[in-house]
């Protein structure tokens, strides 16, 4: 009835749903740049500081 899944299974599950994830979010920022970049609207330099400074 119910399918139990191994910790290494679940871990790859989750793995796998966080490369989505990310990508999904890579792709919205980029949208986003480039939706302020066509309409000449200036993003605040602090939040974009801090997402590089995050990454690294």
């Amino acid at each position: 009835m119910f399918a139990m899944k191994t910790l290494q299974e679940q871990v790859l599950d989750l793995s796998c749903e966080n490369v989505k994830l990310k990508s999904a979010l890579d792709k919205t920022e980029a949208d986003v740049e480039y939706i302020a970049m066509m309409t000449d609207v200036e993003l605040d330099s602090d939040e974009t500081e801090e997402d590089e400074n995050n990454e690294q």
